[in-house]
Order: C-alpha cells, then sequence, then structure tokens
C-alpha cells in the first residue's frame, strides 16, 4: 500500500509544522 509509505513523510511534515510553530510562538513572545 501507498498509503504506509506516506505515513511516515506526513508524520515529519506535521512535526516540522509543530517545531515551527514552536520556534514562531517563542519569537513572538521576546
Amino acid at each position: 500500500m501507498k498509503f504506509s509509505r506516506l505515513l511516515p513523510i506526513v508524520v515529519c511534515l506535521f512535526l516540522l509544522a509543530m517545531l515551527g510553530g514552536v520556534v514562531a510562538a517563542q519569537d513572538e513572545g521576546v
């Protein structure tokens, strides 16, 4: 199944988006 191959990519993108959001929030807080 292609979905099982796409899942890790989706998770990585989600983690990157979360990390970017945290960095942006910290940048705004300062």
